[in-house]
């Protein structure tokens, strides 16, 4: 009896500490703030959609699809200055890379939400669900809010 003991303490000695590190390996979720919908006038066909999104694992996330019932569509894109002309380009995924925050702006990356079924009011609430290239999906709720830019006023 005495050496089955051994035997068994003398394995959990040998199984604990690979079974400690095994639990450091767990990916945690990605984490997501700030997040809203563009309000846009009646009659609108698309509107954006902002967030932040950071990432606490060691490994780069990869967002590769997003989808909302409020839209026919929605898709990753970049707003960017080339040749002194703004532009938008439809972005097929998007990696946030291991320990960084990436902030989805109106002056960057954001998601086009695009073919609108109805209008969006200010205080709705859109569903949006985002599925990320490890199979792993988020469904957030975002508030539709007005956005208001500072005019610059020259005297």
């Amino acid at each position: 009896m005495k050496i089955k003991c051994w035997i068994f303490y003398a394995l959990l000695a040998l199984l604990l500490p690979s079974m400690a590190l095994a639990g450091n390996q767990i990916k945690k979720e990605i984490e997501l703030s700030d997040f809203y919908v563009r309000a846009v006038p009646p009659g609108a066909e698309n509107t954006a959609l902002f967030i932040t999104l950071t990432n606490p694992n060691k490994t780069d996330v990869v967002l590769s699809k997003v989808s909302s019932p409020v839209c026919r569509a929605a898709e990753i894109h970049l707003m960017q200055h080339k040749a002194g002309v703004m532009s938008m380009e439809h972005v097929p995924e998007l990696a946030i890379k291991g320990g960084d925050t990436l902030k989805l702006s109106p002056d960057g990356y954001h998601i086009m939400l695009i073919g609108l079924k109805k209008t969006l009011k200010d205080g709705d609430s859109v569903p949006v669900t985002l599925s990320f290239k490890d199979g792993n999906k988020v469904k957030i709720n975002a508030t539709v809010r007005r956005l208001m830019k500072k005019m610059k006023h020259s005297h």
